[in-house]
């Protein structure tokens, strides 16, 4: 059992912010819980010990406060998994729902309205060329749903040239041949 101050009246400042967003303590606690931070594992580990009456009674931040983490940490802890399971479930419901989506738009596309829905599956297939002025933005995490990357490494500019002087070399080579008049 881990001793905690109670005594002590620490600043709410973990419980406040929990209340204007709406999160209650069960699940900013379960939010940390799936933390891999140390300050997580031990504000976790310190709940945990507490009898069930104490953990009624003690808020988070008593537990940061006797944890020794700060009210910044703790809430930074928390949004980051907040985040990452949001990520996570809107990769699942896009995931889920793709393949309609994509049926959706090769049906459309075949009508005269649905020009947009062609370009959209052409440049996506590759087949069509994109804008010079439109960016494409590539994620590395959805480019691994299809396999997997050597190591997860991004590979170097020398990598990606590697070989291609061969390429060069093995090309039919055009002459051209300049004469000047005088």
């Amino acid at each position: 059992m881990i001793a905690l101050n109670i005594e002590e009246d620490p600043t709410l400042v973990i419980e406040e912010a929990l209340a204007e967003a709406e999160v209650d303590k069960d699940r900013a606690l379960s939010l940390l819980a799936l933390s891999d931070a140390d300050e997580a594992k031990l504000i976790t580990k310190a709940y945990k010990s507490l009898v069930p009456v104490e953990r009624a009674a003690i808020g988070l931040d008593h537990l940061r406060v006797s944890c020794d983490v700060s009210a910044a940490k703790v809430l930074g802890l928390i949004t980051e998994q907040m985040f990452l399971k949001a990520s996570s479930v809107t990769g699942m419901i896009l995931a889920s729902k793709s393949p309609d989506v994509m049926r959706s738009a090769i049906a459309f596309s075949a009508s005269k309205e649905g020009h947009q829905d062609r370009k959209m599956l052409l440049q996506q297939g590759g087949n069509a060329p994109v804008p010079k002025t439109q960016n494409t933005f590539i994620s590395v995490k959805n480019s691994q749903i299809g396999g997997t990357i050597n190591n997860n490494k991004i590979p170097t500019f020398e990598d990606i040239m590697q070989g291609v002087d061969d390429d060069f070399d093995s090309a039919p080579i055009l002459e051209a041949r300049v004469t000047y008049e005088e």
